[in-house]
Order: C-alpha cells, then sequence, then structure tokens
C-alpha cells in the first residue's frame, strides 16, 4: 500500500515506537484515529472487564505504549475491533483523562469483518494465563532491579498498598509458592504466609497447616506465623495509644490482606501498660484516698469485698439480711449501697482497689475490696467488679460486729470460695444419689429441665436439635415446670418425655455429612421402632404434593415407573398431579425417606 492509499484510508504511521526498537530500522506500523475505532460488540467473545483491569491496562499503555496491534475491519468510514477492545478501552480512559488526544493514533491490523469473530475466539482460548506465583516474582524482579513501589504502582494503575501486596506474595518462600504452583493451597492460604517474612517461619506454619493431608488448618498457620506478636486491636495497645507505642521504639506490621496491625515488640507494649497502670494505682492512693491499689491478676478471685452493712440505711439492712435478701429489691440495694460507700473517705482508708484494662482499652476500676488476708477474716467474699455477686448480695455481719439471727444467717459466711464451691459439689452429689433413689423423680425433673427455661434450672440439659419441635412451654419456669411434671402420672411424664427429646433430635443430612458416624446411629434408632408405627409416621410426615412441586419434573417420571411401571408425560404441573395421586396410592417414598421399614412397591421394583 503506498503512503498516499494509506493516508487515504486514514491510516499512518505509528508515532508511538518501543522503546525497544530505538535506534532500529522498521517497517512502517498502520496506524488509526482514535475516534474512529468502534468496539467489536458480538464478535467479541471477552465481553466483561473491570474499571480496574482497564485503569491498569491503561497505565502501562501509557508508560510502554500498545505492544500489540488491535485487529480491525474497515466498515465504511470507521473500523471494528475483532481483538483488542480491552486495549480500546483503555485508549478512551486516557482519552477521557485528558492524557491523549480524541484523534490519537492507534497502531492496528487489517482483517476480513467476517473474520473477526474467529480471531477474538482464537486469541482469548489460545491464551495461557499468568500463574498469579510468575506475576508476583516479575513484580519482586521490578523492586531488584531498583524500581520503586510509588513507581511500579504508576507504571501498572495499580494503588501502593497492591504492589506491596504482589511483592509480599513473590517474595513467600520457595516451598510455599510451590505450593501453590501445584495447586495444594490457594491465593487465600496464600496470603496468609505474609504475616512473617521470616522463610523459616513459613515454613514451619506450612509443616503444621498441613500435616493432616487434605486439609489446610488455617488457625494454626496463623498461630505459627504470629508468634508471640498481638494485635493492634487489644485492649492493652489501645490503652497504652499508638503514638506512645511507637515512641518508645515499638514496630507495627500492616496486614497487607486484612485490616489488623500486629504489634511487632509485645515487651515494649507490656511495659508501657505496667508503667501506665502503676501511675494510675499511685494518684488512686495519693489523690483518692485508698488504702492501696494494684494491678487485678490471676489471683484476684481470692480478694474479697469490704463489708457494707456499717455504712446501710436501717432500709437497707433489712434488704441485705431479711429473708429477701436474694431478691432484686435487695440487689439494686447492695448496688446503690457499694456506689455511695465506695466514695466515703473511711471506706476508702479500709479498703483498695483493682485496676485492670477493658477490652476497648478501658481502665476498669473495681472497688472497695480486701487482699486475701484481710479477706479471710472479714468482709464479704464476692469477687465481681461492682462488689456484687451473680445473686446480687452475700453474707454480712451486723453493724458492731454482731451477727444477724441464726434464720438468716448464710451457710457459706465466713467461709473462702473454694470451699464454698467444693460443699456445693458435695451437695450436688446428695441430690444426684437420691435422684437415682427416687426415678420418678427424677423422671420428672429430666422432663421439667428439658421443657422450662435455663435460668434458675439446676439441670444444665438443652434442646438444640430441632427448633420446630422444641416443646412450646420451653420458657416456663423450672419450678413451675416441675411441679406441673410431678402431677402427672406415669404415662403422661413419659409421653411429655418423649415429646421433649424429639426436641434434641437433629438427622439432617448436612448434620450426618458433618458427622460421619450419625447416619449409623440413626439407623439403628430407626430400626428399633415399631415397623407399621414408622411406617405410618413416615407417611404423615411425607407431603407429595409439595415435594412434586419442587422437585424436577424427571423425579416425577421415575416415580411413576417405578411405582406402577408407567410412563407419564406433560408439563411439571402435570406430571407433579399424577405422580402425587401415583405416590398416596402406593405409598411412594423418595430415597431419603427410605429406612428398613420401606416395604417394596406391588407395582414396581423398589
Amino acid at each position: 500500500m503506498s503512503d498516499a492509499a494509506t493516508a487515504a484510508n486514514g491510516f499512518a504511521e505509528d508515532p508511538w515506537p518501543r522503546d525497544s526498537e530505538a535506534g532500529q530500522a522498521q517497517a512502517p506500523r498502520l496506524t488509526v484515529p482514535l475516534d474512529r475505532l468502534d468496539e467489536g460488540g458480538q464478535v467479541n467473545v471477552r465481553t466483561s472487564a473491570t474499571k480496574a483491569e482497564i485503569a491498569s491496562l491503561a497505565a502501562s499503555i501509557l508508560h510502554r505504549g500498545l505492544l500489540q496491534p488491535l485487529v480491525v475491519a474497515e466498515t465504511g468510514e470507521r473500523y471494528r475491533v475483532g481483538a483488542g477492545n480491552r486495549r480500546l478501552r483503555a485508549f478512551q480512559l486516557l482519552r477521557k483523562q485528558g492524557k491523549i488526544p480524541k484523534d490519537h493514533l492507534v497502531w492496528v491490523t487489517l482483517a476480513q469483518e467476517d473474520e473477526l469473530h474467529e480471531i477474538s475466539l482464537t486469541e482469548n482460548v489460545m491464551r495461557v494465563a499468568l500463574h498469579p506465583v510468575d506475576e508476583f516474582e516479575a513484580f519482586s524482579g521490578l523492586v531488584e532491579e531498583g524500581l520503586a513501589v510509588a513507581a511500579i504502582a504508576d507504571r501498572f494503575g495499580l494503588t501502593e498498598k497492591a504492589v506491596r501486596q504482589r511483592l509480599a506474595l513473590g517474595r513467600l518462600a520457595p516451598e510455599i509458592r510451590k505450593a501453590w504452583r501445584d495447586g495444594k493451597i490457594g491465593q487465600e492460604q496464600a496470603q496468609l504466609f505474609t504475616m512473617s517474612e521470616s522463610h523459616d517461619v513459613q515454613r514451619a506454619a506450612l509443616k503444621v497447616a498441613t500435616e493432616h493431608k487434605g486439609h489446610f488448618n488455617e488457625w494454626q498457620a496463623a498461630s505459627v506465623l504470629r508468634g508471640e506478636r498481638t494485635r493492634a486491636e487489644s485492649g492493652s495497645f489501645r490503652f497504652v495509644g499508638r503514638e506512645a507505642y511507637l515512641a518508645a521504639g515499638g514496630a507495627l506490621t500492616e496486614n497487607l490482606f486484612g485490616d489488623d496491625v500486629l504489634v511487632e515488640d509485645p515487651a515494649i507494649l507490656e511495659r508501657l501498660a505496667h508503667e501506665k497502670i502503676a501511675a494510675i494505682c499511685a494518684a488512686l492512693v495519693t489523690e483518692q484516698g485508698w488504702a492501696w491499689a494494684e494491678p487485678r491478676s490471676s489471683n484476684h478471685y481470692s480478694y474479697g469485698t469490704l463489708d457494707l452493712l456499717p455504712f446501710a440505711s436501717p432500709l437497707e439492712k433489712e434488704l441485705l439480711t431479711g429473708r429477701d435478701r436474694n431478691g432484686s429489691e435487695a440487689w439494686k440495694a447492695k448496688r446503690g449501697l457499694h456506689e455511695r460507700a465506695a466514695a466515703l473517705p473511711a471506706a476508702r482508708a479500709a479498703s483498695g482497689v483493682l485496676v485492670d484494662i477493658g477490652h476497648n482499652g478501658e481502665v476498669e476500676l473495681s472497688t472497695l475490696r480486701l487482699r486475701p488476708e484481710q479477706a479471710d477474716s472479714t468482709g464479704d467474699d464476692d469477687d465481681d467488679d461492682d462488689g456484687e455477686d451473680e445473686r446480687g448480695t452475700s453474707a454480712h455481719s451486723g453493724p458492731e460486729g454482731e451477727e444477724a439471727e441464726a434464720d438468716d444467717a448464710e451457710p457459706e459466711h465466713g467461709l473462702s470460695k473454694a470451699l464454698v464451691e467444693d460443699l456445693s459439689e458435695q451437695l450436688g452429689q446428695a441430690v444426684a444419689q437420691c435422684l437415682v433413689q427416687d426415678p420418678e423423680l427424677a423422671l420428672a425433673a429430666t422432663v421439667a429441665a428439658l421443657t422450662s427455661s435455663r435460668w434458675g434450672n439446676p439441670f444444665k440439659v438443652t434442646l438444640d436439635g430441632s427448633a420446630a419441635r422444641k416443646p412450646p412451654v420451653r420458657n416456663a419456669a423450672f419450678q413451675a415446670r416441675l411441679a406441673e411434671c410431678l402431677a402427672l402420672d406415669r404415662h403422661a411424664l413419659l409421653t411429655e418425655l418423649a415429646r421433649a427429646i424429639g426436641g434434641a433430635l437433629n438427622i439432617t443430612a448436612l448434620t450426618c455429612s458433618i458427622d460421619r458416624k450419625l447416619p449409623a446411629g440413626r439407623d439403628a434408632l430407626i430400626g428399633a421402632f415399631d415397623g407399621p408405627a414408622f411406617r405410618g409416621a413416615v407417611a404423615e410426615a411425607f407431603l407429595p404434593a409439595e415435594f412434586f412441586a419442587r422437585a424436577p419434573g424427571k423425579v416425577a417420571k421415575a416415580a411413576a415407573h417405578e411405582a406402577k411401571g408407567w410412563a407419564i408425560a406433560g408439563k411439571k404441573d402435570e406430571l407433579a398431579k399424577t405422580a402425587t395421586a401415583i405416590a398416596e396410592e402406593t405409598g411412594w417414598l423418595p430415597g431419603p425417606l427410605r429406612t428398613v421399614h420401606y416395604e417394596a412397591l406391588a407395582g414396581g421394583t423398589a
């Protein structure tokens, strides 16, 4: 084609030579103005591309130029792109951004219009995608050549974080990259290993995570990779503060594939937290008048609480020592008394404070506390942050050290928590022995426990098998339900027990797939039932009309053939109606409902 003909057809020489062509004599390349190119439409087999993909391609073209021409066919005054539509969209993005003019010349190769679809198909089918490992190793190579992260991001239209992600993956230990190439781990699992830059740690994590063939234990891998480091979201880090930690020489590592940040120097964090708590403790003593203040430790259960009765009003004393001392009014009274006493200089001078750090980094103070040596001789044995136990109160000496009336005294008064716990366990052993000796009572208690609410329930029995089968009295109080059960005769009680235990039954297909031994247990249970009774129950539970309305038409056809030897045809609604009638007549059941009690059908082969 002559220069004149080229110009007449809208072509020109490529004005954007490749770097590799500098100084070399090259034949002129055909180009077309950008504003005369149209996307291929139906002839293009690749129909989707993300905005990020187009932006990255545009950045590459802007930096390196077009490395491969667009394949186009002439259609009148314009040109349709058969191969290179993503590149065309990248040029159009650059034009929209004002980085190239609308008539920018684009390198093209001519083809016949009827060839465009086949060319597009060939280009995409024959292309072998670059394995992610190869891509990320190539990015690491760019850094080794001296390119900065920002420069790489600019060249490829990526964010700097996206570049750092690729670099981290490209620098993984060779064993991790090989496992990825071999398909033993996937990209998400490979990303996990970037939590540590040490190849030795990465290898150790891979070994631990793949000890069981066919299963990748992500939790164990993360534990090895994280090591002694903690997350910056921890209460301790929030308490100390990011600025203080960094100022002390601490380092942080961003999780490139997550939102968390790892604390690289836990020793520094621990020291700063200890110093800050020590300062708070000192201020509580010198500025607020507490006898002592110290960090809350693992043995905080041995600390008691100051006796509050000397600070109580007559009404509060009556509530806290009376027969209703475990009630809600007494609990409210004790809580208010605790708050009031904690502000009194005398109470502060006789007790101390345990200082702790909450989950969000807030300071938590447990006031009016007595050290173990004090708690052994005086005060409450409660050990919650407000000086109140779960019951809302505890035993107290009267004012002036007088004992409360014998009828009102708590049996654990003056005893350590550990001793009270041991005695309560002994009481439980006695109750259990009596239940064995009184099976009727044990039966009533079992039904009551299964069919009452968990609060106030002395038996930790739950019905987690099926929400649909849980008894309707589930929210009844235990004491009320026990009274009802004791009033039933044995047969009625056993019936209630059977109905209740049905709520614990769970033999769903999903559960059986998780517990591989469950199907054997299910079948053994079903086999123990009376055959006719079980068949009747299944027939009552199975809803043929609903089943065939939801199942594919071929299932209805198979059911009719199996049960009657019939070949049925028609639309899905007609098939479902016919199959429903056959199932109701013959007792046909779908496979999941067939058990040892299922009988072969007279008209079929089941």
